[in-house]
């Protein structure tokens, strides 16, 4: 097959040839025999599906010609089939104008036909953006839409720039055109039918479009739906209306980096490397950025080439490491944020760290190999290290580093010398040599080289790449490394093409959205990279740098507010916590300016204990707990569970050295392993953090003979690609044994009221497996040994009896079932010590409803979750905690009636 670009309508076109067949993108041709149809996504990529006709259309062979009629009875009118008293219906396709109307599904409210296929184009005034809004949605569900789908795109054909592409029964949000015309397809198979949906358009006026905005000389205006942003333009920063200059350095790939002054630098090392600096005057500098390079066969490229794999950050005395994962690691404490209102705050949202400082320094890196820097315009002429001096020339930013002394403070046009000149690392010596190693080589090892350069051109084609708005900003020089980049990384690596390439497209994603300020949405509808998959009730979408989340309450933000991160982000009201959309009340807590979530742990320095939080901004401390074959020690500076002597750290897991197992069948401890008892828990590797890519971990749980393993979850999150769970999955078997009856196989979000799942005897076998591609934050199960008479985690009536104070140790607890659902009892005649005991059991409507309420929050959040994990001591301390914090003037714990749920409390 051969691809060629064809402009038209800003996007990326691709033609294909199939046989003797030109096929654009978004267009088919039917294979013979109606066996089915190929379609052309762009970009050389197809894919076959089922031959999809219109309504009274069949597919069939006639004179050689495979394609779809009308089917009998029926005759084609103006591109559809009428027959009898049954003309195709007038709200199914067609041209509509006016500046508002609605337009609706075939036989909405009812079901839709099968075999659907209507087309509409609605155009509003010149000058205006139309705009959709939903007002009821329900199509049949798919991760790819490869069944009932809604096509929108932005113009008047096919052949427009992809909007969005949906299907399933959540309402989408509004949706708005770049112009005055937009474009709808949908389409229904032969199956499962809807009742389809109900949309209203609107005319927007665009005041960017008019001219009548009043954003700055140094910004441009955005369009905003009923309105408009002013957004800095790139190397500036303020509110659109007054923005300031800033400097701005980047590396990625194998790296790539363009300095403050945009000169670039592709440099290959090994050791730890200046990246930018002040006090390069010899006085004591207030920051250092620097990062460390590795030629790990990572990617499967050759060992000659690098890529960035941790970056260090030193502000004043704080040492912050941000490492691949991303993994945030502050003054050798791992930590998923970390808060300084006085200095600094770091930030991990939507799978990137991001450092601020208020001195306006910036630092975000991406946990994979990209890294940027940003000074503000009063570092000018005072930076130095491989970013440059930002005086604004870029022929003198090869400057000779410290770690070559003779030549210090030289100019040099030698790479190679440059960059050795950078080198912070005992472990590494400088080559102060003026000899030039030869720069790296455009000669593709892996690819066929024509295909690199028509997939890397057609991407940085500047009118008709789907990223052109971007690319129009930049000049020759800029696009021509860009290109260079391109085909060196695709050339390198032995991965499999298209990860590779999706990999590059999104770093040019990345570029245009967050430095140059043009995000470009819906350029993943094109194929060039999967959709990710957003957990629970959150959306893919660009938002602002440090969206609202419980690590920034009553902060305010120094990041660029503006949407120009492509992430998960959650519906207005809640705040972002991992992966998760919470309350602002669920919160966890804050201990030494880092933020730990409910129920999760710091480690402090040497071992000396964790903290764990217990919610509402409750910390406790207790001993370290590692897992198997792991122990806790500091390492370079960091305070974590590392492997034993003799074992070493694969995926999150501690094998035996030198072992020659294989990766199927891995020694487990940590990630996975044979436990036994009535009760306890299991996590994927690094949990409450991301998992690790390629993991592969095995559990047994075992329970006393004539019961059965019953396995409920509190968090779950792994990667989702189809309802087969090809990706990342956990696997269950009904037995000790992975060949067992299989009892489940489970992938994606929002799975816990799926579950529990229940062994037939006392035994159950549990893999997990993790891809190359997304991680997220994993998940965290308990089992309980349960038997024939025994309802087990469901229907739950756990009743707690105190005969004394909450302080005292004889406290019983007595349950028939287990913890799910929330019928809850605790009844004392006392109360929670013993300036509270009393001789009787006041009466619960004694306290006010606000206490009371408080109370049973407490009680479900530490009795239903916490005791099986932390034990009933912890827990009663955590639950104490919870209380006194809230409601201090509590006497005692009020009754819960027989059967009241919490979650309605």
């Amino acid at each position: 097959m051969m691809a060629m670009v064809v402009a038209a309508a800003a996007v990326v076109v691709v033609v294909m040839v199939v046989l003797v067949v030109v096929v654009m993108t978004g267009e088919r041709v039917i294979l013979s025999n109606c066996s089915g149809e190929i379609v052309c996504g762009g970009l050389n990529q197809t894919y076959t599906r089922p031959v999809l006709c219109g309504v009274h259309k069949e597919c069939r062979s006639d004179g050689g010609v495979s394609t779809c009629y009308c089917q009998e009875g029926y005759i084609e009118v103006n591109g559809y089939c009428e027959g009898g008293h049954a003309p195709v219906r007038v709200d199914c396709g067609g041209g509509l104008r006016g500046n508002t109307g609605s337009l609706l599904s075939p036989n909405y409210p009812n079901i839709y036909p099968i075999n659907s296929h209507c087309v509409w184009t609605i155009t509003t005034d010149p000058g205006t953006r139309v705009t959709l809004t939903f007002n009821a949605f329900n199509l049949e569900d798919h991760v790819d839409c490869i069944y009932d789908a809604l096509y929108i795109r932005d113009g008047n054909s096919e052949a427009a720039s992809p909007l969005t592409k949906l299907c399933s029964d959540t309402l989408p949000p509004p949706i708005t055109a770049s112009s005055n015309v937009i474009y709808l397809e949908f389409h229904s198979d032969g199956a499962e039918d809807r009742s389809g949906f109900l949309i209203q358009w609107s005319a927007d006026v665009d005041k960017c479009a008019q001219g009548t905005h009043d954003c700055g000389e140094n910004a441009f205006c955005e369009y905003a739906v009923g309105s408009y942003r002013c957004v800095c333009n790139r190397g500036f920063r303020g509110d659109g209306k007054e923005c300031q200059p800033v400097g701005q350095c980047s590396c990625f790939g194998d790296p790539h980096c363009n300095s403050f002054d945009g000169r670039w630098l592709h440099y290959q090392g090994d050791c730890h490397y200046v990246m930018a600096t002040d006090g390069c005057d010899g006085r004591a500098p207030s920051y250092a950025v620097h990062f460390e390079m590795w030629r790990k066969n990572q990617r499967g490229s050759a060992a000659k080439y690098s890529w960035v794999k941790a970056v260090r950050v030193r502000v004043e005395d704080k040492d912050i490491r941000l490492e691949q994962g991303p993994r945030l690691i502050v003054d050798g404490k791992i930590v998923p944020q970390y808060i300084d209102g006085s200095r600094l705050s770091v930030v991990q949202i939507n799978r990137k760290i991001q450092l601020t400082t208020t001195s306006g320094l910036e630092v975000t890196w991406d946990g994979n190999d990209r890294v940027n820097v940003i000074v503000p315009n009063n570092a000018t002429n005072n930076t130095c290290g491989l970013c440059g001096n930002y005086d604004g020339d870029p022929d003198n930013d090869w400057t000779v580093g410290p770690a070559c002394p003779m030549l210090t403070g030289k100019q040099t046009d030698n790479y190679d010398l440059f960059g050795r000149s950078w080198i912070v690392d005992e472990e590494c010596s400088a080559d102060c040599s003026e000899t030039e190693s030869p720069p790296p080589t455009e000669e593709c090892v892996t690819e066929d080289k024509t295909k690199v350069l028509s997939y890397c051109n057609q991407l940085l084609e500047t009118n008709s790449s789907p990223f052109c708005k971007c690319l129009k900003t930049r000049d020759a020089d800029y696009l021509e490394t860009l290109r260079v980049a391109c085909v060196f990384d695709m050339c390198i690596s032995t991965e499999d093409f298209d990860v590779k390439f999706c990999r590059v497209v999104e770093n040019l994603a990345r570029t245009c959205a967050e430095d140059d300020k043009i995000p470009i949405r819906n350029w993943r509808l094109l194929g060039l990279c999967p959709v990710p998959a957003c957990p629970g009730n959150q959306s893919l979408d660009y938002g602002p740098a440090n969206p609202p989340s419980c690590f920034n309450l009553d902060q305010v933000s120094t990041l660029d507010q503006e949407p120009s991160t492509e992430g998960c982000f959650c519906p207005d009201g809640l705040l972002k916590e991992g992966d998760r959309c919470i309350q602002r009340e669920q919160c966890g807590c804050y201990h030494e300016n880092s933020y730990i979530p409910t129920g999760e742990r710091v480690i402090l320095s040497n071992c000396s204990g964790e903290i764990v939080c217990g919610g509402l901004n409750q910390t406790y401390t207790r001993p370290v707990l590692c897992g198997v074959h792991k122990e806790c020690r500091s390492d370079g500076g960091v305070s974590t569970c590392y492997c034993q002597e003799g074992y070493i750290e694969v995926n999150g897991h501690c094998e035996v050295n030198n072992t020659t197992r294989s990766n199927d069948s891995p020694v487990q401890s940590g990630c996975g392993q044979a436990v036994s008892g009535d009760t306890g828990m299991i996590q994927s590797p690094n949990y409450p953090l991301a998992y690790p890519n390629n993991a592969y971990c095995e559990w047994t749980i075992t329970t006393e003979p004539g019961t059965k393993v019953q396995l409920a979850f509190s968090y779950f999150s792994l990667e989702y690609c189809d309802r087969t769970c090809p990706c990342d999955r956990l696997n269950i078997y009904d037995g000790n044994d992975f060949s067992d009856t299989h009892l489940a196989t489970l992938c994606g979000t929002n799975i816990t009221s799926t579950v529990p799942i229940t062994s037939t005897g006392n035994v159950m076998a549990i893999t997990f497996r993790s891809d190359s591609s997304a991680v997220y934050n994993g998940f965290q199960a308990r089992w309980i040994a349960v038997d024939n008479n025994t309802a087990g985690w469901n229907d739950s009536s756990i009743q707690i009896n105190s005969t004394t104070g909450w302080n005292d140790s004889s406290v019983l607890i007595n349950s028939t079932a287990g913890w799910n659902d929330s019928s809850v009892q605790i009844n004392s005649t006392a109360g929670f010590n013993d300036s509270f005991v009393q001789e009787s059991t006041p009466s619960p409507s004694s306290f006010t409803a606000e206490c009371q309420q408080v109370m049973a929050r407490c009680a479900k959040r530490f009795w239903t979750d916490s005791l099986l994990a932390e034990g009933f001591c912890d827990t009663m301390r955590l639950f104490m905690q919870c209380v006194k914090n809230a409601c201090p003037e509590a006497p005692s714990v009020p009754t819960l009636s027989p059967g009241q749920s919490l979650d309605t409390v």
